[in-house]
């Protein structure tokens, strides 16, 4: 069943200065205004009129009342005060039914949202909330104050400062209010480049005075431990005294409960408990008091609870850490960023973590890490060794993190010694145990920093439970691993057994010292065994043409045979092509990671930028540095050439932006090395375009051998960046007899959309230096595509017509002309093969039956595809989707090959209703176009007479629609309101609501589309309405049209005045060619010249007969029964049974005489005005 589709027309804001212009009223010599020209036939694009509006728990006198729930809604939120305290352009917002507040990346932030007033009784209340953040570490608060401004905040209901927890937390806090207006306000005020804050569900409800009084609470704290004092309370919320005996107390910590804290007493007896809370931080104790099973809402306090630091830290002590723990820790931004050492307790990985909470490195977007976090000073103790552990993560990308040890707390010192080191940390999202040993010196305090050296762009890194302890200094340092000498997979590694303990001591020559060792994080070969010093080559073979790492672990045996050390080397190094490898001419390489990897990259500026293989486009990319101009190369393996002649050299070649041009050159060595480039291939070149080009050189070499190209990137600095897809290399076979390249050559994809391109071209008639060709040479054409070669077979100046398989997208095929003088030069084109995705459907035409139950919809054939591809237009589908707004989906309603289709209502009798089509193109591969959305109004049109005047804040007669010429984003905002909340002083004259337009910009127009109506058996129908006449008003023309038309007719315009002159009806007769048809449609167009000073106020409308003035003067008395208009029927109630009704038009047509039930009778008619009589009474109905 199709369903009504129901859009609200968002709130607006008074305007502040009201400018005046001229005014008149016109009706003759109408012409639309250009701004408002439109075609009838035109998909219209139209947005429902909210029909109610709906304000819970107003007081009278304005302001919500308790209870009050500020969900947030739109409307509720754009009643909001929304300040951007520090001026960033950002502040609270409405998103996802959430308030939130952005991040500022440069400074602090300072948001307010204040909401509306509430106007409560004094006494005391129930605040309930829910709140999250994400990650970063945020401030805010919750505040009540009695005026709509930051300095009226004085109540504090809750705040938060450092607090992080991406889960939803919902709270509960009491407050005693005094009588008056009260307003809630969320104060976003976090440091910057943190993240964005989460409220919503904000309600208040007063309490039940017969409660009992929360307990009172007192709290001592020292360290971890508290003596918590509760008084159970001897009032009620009343005042009353409470006079039970008895009363029960119940006391929770963190929401568990407090041992011994559940207990009874008399009324106003003391009782103290002594407790330890598990962990540092905030904590939040609670107590209920219970009386005749009436429990009072907590009585609450929160405190933060400290750490006694030990100064200095003792051996083996853990940092988890807990916020105490980090507090007592020196943060240093050394390189000045806004990325540096924090705590967070979300985040990170489960998996192998100790702690719930983590030491945290974000990354920079553009500057390397150079971040320390110090940990406070440690004891000395006596001289020797000692051992660090920690737990670290990384998340999504390589780290670099070094360790180090100082007697001073100063980067100077600290970065003197490093103890671990790891510049490829990547851990998998796993927390993982690393270690350090290292050596102190007696009685002298020391300290730890862990240094975050994370190459920019990189992301998140964790540290956790943090431990120093005295070890056996006896066991060996790390060997050392040096000098990999390696030919493609094969080669050696050295390791030197070291020769000092940990406690820096010299080991006797004896000492039998131990070594694992691991291959890219896998065991590899036998444990080795050796004397200090001793040198080792461990040998590799077919190792992978990539990165590796090798690490050696030494350790020995003490006296006992207990294992003791442990300490990690560790050497990366990268295999390359064994130096017997060449490739082969001719060559035809892809440009993509398999063979960047064989290739040497040079960072001859050593800025950090240079050559990478695109994995996203898989292709040679050189970025750009904003402080450096590119000298950067990148030199493929050897190119083996077995005779002299000439080559044929060509690079595929694009710009990554066509705003810069990228500049390159292409040079040719016999070593690869930046010094061998000598022979110039091509020279300095740019390249602006982002397509991609081939440019070719052909290049005599005289001397066989193995020669390397080279790409030298010389762009300027603070570009964008160099694109190269392909190198082809091979011998020129071109001699003065070879044929010349073919002539004509054309071809594309066939239009199908198959895999397979069709050219034609003319075979040659000369050779190369313009000889003419015996007319009778056999000539053979190859063509070639990335997918396959085919040839074909031609005498000189022959037609031919070839077929070949291409891939999908734009390719280039290559024609090369061959006989047995040698070879043509090549001609190529490009082909775009495959099916693109269909462009959006054009509505051409939308023509409204004659009874406004059904539409036919014309619209052009797609002949062409998003990306100027194709799209089999003879195989196009086109498809009519119905949106339903109860589901938020689309229904499919039809599909046709043809180019136009009907839509039709289900049923004869459906009311007016605003209907959304969208249109879609399929050609048959899942490449639907684009959805083309539009809508309708169809159903049927109302009865006259109509007489809108929006009472109770409703709209009666439906759909009211909107419309604009500029975008929606622009469009003014429509909505019924008390229009003196818009003009002070100003009462509606019809129904207490008006009609009211705003825009916040310095333009803009509306339609507002009217209900359908029908004018049949009228002569004289005519519009009317009611508008505040003022200079802040906007100039409005009335249009209308029916059946049969392709535009709209002017009616009659509104001037602005020069001067108030308050509500004016204006009255409009249309004119014949409106009169008895089964639908009009009528339109208002409203012009804001004056943008956001203008201030239009529409009190009521009416379309009706001349004749059916008199309905007004019909009486609603009835002496038995009730009879009522509802959705689309009329209601008989209380009347006898068997009693007779008749229904008649104001025009006098009886359109029903029903024989009523005795109890309720319903009968069903389309919206309008209707005369009933019954019992002897008549009355006027309106059925909506």
């Amino acid at each position: 069943m199709r369903k009504k589709l129901l859009l609200s027309c968002a709130g607006l804001v008074t305007a502040g200065l009201i400018s005046a212009i001229t005014l008149a009223e016109k009706t003759e010599s109408l012409t639309v205004p250009a701004s408002a020209e439109k075609s009838l036939s035109a998909a219209p694009n139209l947005t429902k009129l909210g029909s109610n509006r709906s304000i819970p728990s107003r007081a009278p006198e304005g302001g919500y009342t308790a209870p009050v729930t500020f969900t947030p809604t739109q409307e509720q939120f754009d009643e909001c005060l929304l300040i951007d305290g520090d001026g960033d352009g950002k502040t609270w917002q409405l998103n996802d039914g959430w308030l939130m507040s952005p991040y500022n990346m440069n400074a602090p932030i300072d948001h307010w949202c204040i909401f509306p007033a509430m106007n409560l009784e004094g006494g005391s209340y129930k605040v309930t909330y829910t709140y999250y953040t994400r990650f970063d570490l945020e401030n805010f608060s919750l505040m009540l104050g009695q005026e709509a401004s930051p300095e009226a905040m004085t109540m504090t209901v809750m705040e938060r400062t450092g607090y992080s927890n991406n889960d939803a937390q919902t709270e509960t806090q009491t407050v005693e209010l005094s009588a008056g207006t009260w307003h809630f306000g969320l104060h976003a005020f976090s440091e910057k480049n943190k993240f964005n804050i989460f409220f919503r569900n904000i309600k208040l409800e007063k309490i039940d005075n017969s409660l009992p009084k929360s307990p009172e609470l007192s709290l001592e704290n020292y360290g971890m431990d508290g003596t918590l004092t509760v008084t159970i309370p001897t009032l009620n919320i009343g005042g009353e005294t409470l006079t039970a005996s008895s009363i029960d107390v119940n006391v929770t910590l963190d929401g568990a409960p407090l041992e011994g804290g559940q207990f009874s007493g008399a009324p106003g007896e003391v009782k103290t408990l002594a407790f330890t809370v598990p962990s540092s931080g905030l904590h939040v104790i609670e107590a209920t008091a219970t009386v005749d099973g009436k429990s009072s809402e907590p009585g609450k306090i929160e405190r933060r609870f400290t750490k006694i630091q030990q100064i200095p830290t003792p051996m083996g002590y853990t940092f988890a850490p807990d916020d105490d723990e980090f507090s007592w820790c020196t943060v240093i931004n050394a390189n000045g960023d806004s990325n540096t050492w924090e705590i967070c307790n979300s985040g990170f990985s489960e998996e192998g973590r100790l702690e719930d909470q983590a030491l945290r490195y974000s990354y920079s977007y553009t500057k390397n890490a150079d971040e320390w976090l110090i940990l406070p000073a440690f004891e000395g103790g006596a001289a020797g060794a000692r051992l660090l552990s920690f737990l670290a993560s990384t998340k999504f990308n390589a780290e670099a993190l070094e360790v180090c040890m100082a007697y001073e707390p100063t980067v100077e010192a600290l970065s003197q010694n490093v103890i671990w080191s790891n510049t490829a940390l990547n851990l998998g999202d796993v927390f993982v145990r690393q270690e350090a040993y290292f050596a102190v010196e007696a009685d002298k305090q020391f300290y730890i920093a862990f240094h975050a050296i994370s190459p920019a762009n990189a992301a998140y890194l964790y540290v956790q439970h943090i431990t120093v302890d005295v070890t056996d200094g006896s066991a060996p340092v790390a060997p050392s691993l040096s000098n990999p000498l390696f030919d493609g997979g094969d080669g050696t590694v050295t390791l030197t057994f070291p020769t000092l303990n940990i406690d820096g001591m010299t080991m006797d020559a004896s000492t039998e010292i131990k070594v694992d060792v691991t291959l890219d994080g896998a065991p590899y070969g036998e444990t080795l065994t050796g004397a200090p010093g001793e040198e080792v080559s461990l040998q590799f073979s077919d190792l992978t043409l990539a990165e590796h790492t090798v690490t050696a672990t030494s350790y020995s045996f003490n006296a006992n045979g207990e294992k003791i050390g442990g300490q990690v080397a560790s050497l990366t190094f990268k295999c390359r092509i064994s130096s017997s490898f060449a490739y082969q001419l001719p060559l035809d390489l892809d440009l993509n990671k398999e063979s960047f990897d064989l290739c040497l990259v040079v960072d001859a500026n050593e800025d950090g930028k240079t050559w990478e293989n695109d994995t996203y486009a898989n292709v040679f990319t050189y970025g750009y540095s904003r402080e450096n101009e590119a000298d950067d190369w990148i030199i493929t393996p050897a190119i083996e050439v077995t005779e002299p002649g000439d080559y044929e050299i060509a690079l595929t070649v694009s710009s990554k932006s066509a705003s810069y041009t990228e500049e390159f050159e292409v040079m040719l060595g016999t070593a690869q090395t930046t010094a061998a480039m000598t022979i110039e291939v091509l020279p300095r070149t740019g390249i602006l375009s982002t397509a991609w080009n081939r440019l070719d050189k052909t290049l005599r070499i005289d001397e066989p051998g193995r020669y390397y190209l080279g790409i030298h990137c010389v762009s300027a600095k603070d570009l964008y960046g160099l694109n190269v897809k392909k190198l082809e290399f091979k011998a020129n076979k071109v001699t003065n007899e070879s044929p010349a390249a073919v002539t004509d050559l054309a071809g594309d994809g066939l239009e199908t959309g198959e895999l397979t391109a069709e050219l034609t071209f003319t075979f040659p008639a000369v050779t190369v230096e313009g000889t003419p060709l015996d007319a009778e040479t056999a000539l053979t054409a190859t063509l070639t595509s990335s997918e396959e070669s085919v040839t074909v077979d031609g005498k000189p100046g022959e037609a031919a017509t070839a077929r070949i398989a291409c891939p999908a997208g734009v390719s280039t095929v290559s024609i090369v002309i061959a006989s047995d003088k040698g070879e043509s030069p090549a001609a190529s084109v490009e082909v775009n093969c495959g099916l693109d995705r269909p462009t959006a459907p054009v509505v051409t035409g939308v023509t409204i039956a004659e009874d406004n139950m059904s539409a036919k919809i014309d619209y052009e054939a797609i002949i062409t595809g998003v990306n100027g591809g194709h799209v089999n237009a003879s195989n196009m589908s086109y498809f009519l989707f119905e949106w339903d707004e109860d589901d938020q989906d689309w229904y499919q309603v039809d599909v046709t090959d043809d180019l136009s289709m009907t839509y039709e209502l289900a049923y004869a009798d459906e009311p007016l209703s605003l209907i959304t089509l969208g249109l879609q193109a399929y050609n048959g591969v899942n490449s639907g176009s684009s959805m083309t959305r539009f809508t309708l109004i169809l159903g049927k049109p109302h009865v006259l007479p109509m007489e809108e005047n929006f009472e109770n804040g409703q709209i009666h007669f439906q759909p009211i629609t909107l419309s604009s010429t500029v975008d929606d984003a622009y469009a003014p905002k429509w909505k019924l309101i008390d229009p003196a909340e818009v003009i002070p002083g100003v009462t509606s004259q019809a129904g207490g609501y008006s009609l009211y337009g705003h825009t916040t910009y310095n333009r803009g127009d509306s339609y507002i589309v009217l209900p359908k109506f029908s004018t049949e058996n009228f002569t004289d129908a005519q519009i009317e309405f009611t508008s505040y006449h003022h200079p802040a008003s906007c100039e409005m023309m009335l249009m209308a049209a029916t059946h049969g038309m392709t535009r709209y007719t002017p009616i009659g315009t509104v001037e602005v005045p020069a001067s108030t002159e308050g509500w004016k009806t204006f009255k409009f007769p249309l004119p014949e060619e409106f009169q008895g048809k089964k639908w009009v449609e009528a339109r208002l167009y409203v012009n804001f010249a004056d943008g956001s000073a203008a201030t239009p106020l529409i009190d009521s409308y009416t379309i009706r007969s001349a004749s059916q003035v008199g309905v007004e003067g019909i009486s609603a008395t009835l002496t038995e029964g009730t009879v009522t208009g509802e959705r689309g029927a009329i209601i008989f109630t209380g009347f006898a049974e068997g009693e007779n009704a008749r229904v008649i038009t104001p025009a006098g047509q009886t359109v029903a005489t029903p024989v009523l039930s005795g109890v309720r009778t319903s009968v069903s008619l389309p919206s309008g005005i209707y005369i009933v009589t019954v019992g002897g009474n008549t009355c006027k109905v309106a059925v909506d």
